[in-house]
This record gives structure tokens, sequence and C-alpha cells, in this order.
């Protein structure tokens, strides 16, 4: 298939690229990016008015299959992100069975090639059954095509696994994703505590839970030596205490959410549990930390935390609800407000959702260098909609952001140089 992509903002943060040029694409690979093409027989996209931005990643989703179907499967999973813009997925090891054994992720991968939908890169167990115990086999892992390891929806409680996990996986530069909570203080809760926490009486989450989990962690990468990457950073205490990790040279990254820098405790409806995440919404000053970590270059990458759930799941009571956001579909669009609020540049915004995760995870970041695979979005960044859940192609309806109206609309997926959204069915 041959696609000629006309007067577009080419956004290539790896070199500092920001120009309205074509791009010609043939056989899935970027074959020209220039000024004033011309290619016979070419499918031509009016890119006028649009950002083209190469490998696309959300490295924080939960794709639930295998074992929670009803919830979201590979499929609906990989659709949602298509139209949402993500022509890369990671995909967290909490399904059932556990991504802990090699034949699950061969199973995760060979379902994502047979569906040609978005690219998935699985996310294996840190430990067997994410129990927090034993190793899980990382290396086979790894060779089986895990690109990180996480127990993400619980931590690694005991030290000495944390400690033995990060020497592990330093033996082959592999990354240890950590769900920075101490689950004794974390509880019941359900709500950061404070504030909001008081005047409704749920069950509070004390932020000491994140914050003495990250010191610990900290300290063990720079003891081993090893790659760490902070998943969900919600507190702005969290923003300083990576920003000193990097300043003595510990190899660490984190990512945060859009829940963290647009929404605080305050805007929390009790009665709408579509507000329920973990780690939770903080507190104002918390939400402008994390913006400012943003702009500062401490965060390295903006995700979804994707994590979809059965109605009856989430359209319940507050605290019998479960924890998490159905976000794959709004992460480029609510990313995109900070750029509209002129806290970061394109280039930025390219780097937080493209090149960031892509370069830490190893999965290849080559921009629009001729040559590379034609992974590219194609965003309307002055479009404006209204986020309506019940349009979301994911099985997850809810979300804290209903009725929102925001400016930056996905107009064209491209993976592998096949348009794959908009759907034909559209």
């Amino acid at each position: 298939m041959r696609i000629l992509i006309k007067n577009a903002l080419v956004l290539d943060p790896q070199e500092n690229l920001e120009e309205e040029l074509d791009v010609f694409i043939e056989e899935g690979i970027i074959r020209r990016v220039s000024r004033r093409l011309d290619y016979p027989h070419a499918r031509i996209i009016d890119g006028e008015g649009l950002w083209a931005i190469s490998s696309v990643t959300d490295a924080h989703v939960h794709l639930r299959e295998p074992g929670y179907e009803y919830k979201e499967t590979i499929e609906t999973g990989l659709r949602a992100a298509l139209k949402g813009g993500i022509t890369r997925v990671m995909c967290m090891a909490n399904t059932d069975p556990v991504n802990d054994d090699p034949s699950i992720t061969r199973f995760i991968l060979e379902k994502a090639r047979t569906l040609g939908l978005s690219k998935v890169f699985p996310v294996g167990a840190v430990t067997k059954g994410l129990k927090g115990e034993e190793l899980s086999p990382m290396m086979l892992l790894r060779r089986a095509g895990c690109v990180a390891f996480s127990d993400d929806g619980r931590p690694v409680s005991n030290p000495l696994v944390m400690r033995r996990a990060l020497e592990y996986a330093k033996a082959f530069s592999g990354v240890i994703i950590t769900h920075c909570e101490i689950e004794e203080l974390k509880g019941e809760g359900v709500v950061n505590e404070g504030f909001f926490s008081t005047k409704t009486g749920f069950p509070p989450i004390p932020p000491e839970s994140e914050v003495i989990c990250l010191e610990r962690d900290l300290i063990l990468a720079e003891y081993t030596g090893s790659k760490l990457h902070v998943a969900h950073v919600s507190l702005g205490r969290s923003v300083e205490m990576i920003k000193g990790a990097k300043g003595r040279g510990i190899d660490v990254s984190c990512e945060t959410c859009p829940h963290y820098f647009l929404l605080s405790e305050e805007r929390i409806d009790p009665k709408d549990a579509s507000f329920k995440v973990n780690p939770p919404i903080r507190t104002e000053e918390d939400r402008v930390s994390i913006e400012k970590g943003i702009e500062e270059g401490v965060i390295d990458m903006v995700s979804s935390d994707h994590a979809p759930h059965a109605f009856e799941e989430k359209f319940t009571d507050f605290i019998n609800a479960s924890f998490g956001i159905s976000g794959i579909e709004t992460l480029l669009p609510l990313t995109l407000s900070l750029y509209h609020k002129g806290i970061i540049s394109r280039l930025r915004f390219a780097s937080l959702i493209a090149m960031g995760p892509s370069r830490r995870f190893g999965l290849g970041y080559e921009g629009f260098r001729e040559g590379a695979a034609a992974d590219i979005t194609l965003i309307d960044p002055q479009e404006e909609w209204t986020i309506d859940p019940r349009k979301f192609v994911s099985k997850g309806k809810h979300t804290p952001f209903k009725g929102w109206r925001v400016k930056g609309k996905v107009k064209y997926t491209i993976v592998d140089g096949e348009v794959r959204y908009p759907f034909d069915e559209e």
C-alpha cells in the first residue's frame, strides 16, 4: 500500500524537527519525508492543519485478556487504542493466568498479531502470581517478548525480593516498573487522606503509602545500579524525590496520568466511582506539582493506566467500586491540554506520548527517519469535542472526564503503513 500524507506538521523530538512536510509511505515503511512530494497511485491524506507523530505509545494499559474478558479483550482494547491514536500498547501482567510464564506472553503476542490492530508489548510479572514471594523467570519472559516487568496493581512488598528483581533484571538491562504502595498503610482506603476523606468519611489512603515505598525502591535502584521506572506518580513529594534521584545518577524514569495533573480531590463527586483510582486523586498542591514535574522534564512520559471494568464493578457506590479509569481513548487530548495551557511545547508533547516511553523500554524510536516503520498518528490539535464514554470502543465506560470539552482529535492512526483508524465501519 502507498500512502502520501500532504502538508502535515511533522513532530520529531529526536531530530528537533517541527516542520510542514509530506510523508510518503510504501510497504509499511517511511520512504521519503520532504516538501512537495508527488507519487502517482498513492492514497492521498490531506494533513493540512494536522500534527504527525511517530510511534505514539501508551506504557500502562490493562488489556485484561486472558481471564477477564468480561472487562476487556485484547481486540476491544486495541481497537480503543487505535481510536485514541495509540500505535503501541504496553500491557500489564495482572491477567488470569498472570503473565509470569512465556506461554502467556506468546498467547498475547500471537492474538495481537492475528488481530492486526495496534502493536502490543507485554509487561511480564516480577513475581509468580503477583504474590511478591518468588521471582518470575524474567529472562525467559524477556526472550518470549516482554519489554519490562511489573506486579502493577500490587507492590513488591518484600524489600529483599525487590532487590533480587532489580539485580536479576540488570543482567539483561531490563526495567522494573514499581507500583509504589505500602499495602498495610493503604488498608481499605479509597481516597486520599485529607480534606475529602474527612468530609465524606471515606476510608483514607495516606500519601506516605506512596512515598515510603518510593524511597525504598530508589535506594535499592541506587544500590544495585539497576533500571527503575515509577508508575502513575501522584504526589508532589514523589516528583521531588525522583528529581533528586536523577540528580544523583540513579537510573530512574517515571510516568504520570492525566487524572493526576487535571484533577484534585476538590473536584471528586462522592457519588461517582469513576473518580476512584489507585493511587488516589490528590490535593490541588499535588496536581500543580505534577504539572510542574512535566514542565521541568522530571516526568518522562504520560500514560493512561487504562483500567476497564464491567458496568456493575464501577457503577456502584464509591467504597465498593473497583479502582480504575478507562483512559486509552482520551490520553492524547487530555495530555494536549498542557500544550493549550502553554505548559509544554509541541515537541515536548510528542516526547511525552511517543519518544519517551519508546526509548525507555527499548521499543525503538526512529521518528520520521527514512526507512522507519510507518506507525504514525495524525491529530487535529484544534478540533473540539466532548468526551462521551457511551461512544468508547473499550468495554470500560467509566471516566471522570465525562462531558469535558477537549481540544485535539485523532483523525488517522496508521500502523505498519496501513490506515487502521478510522475504522471501515465508521
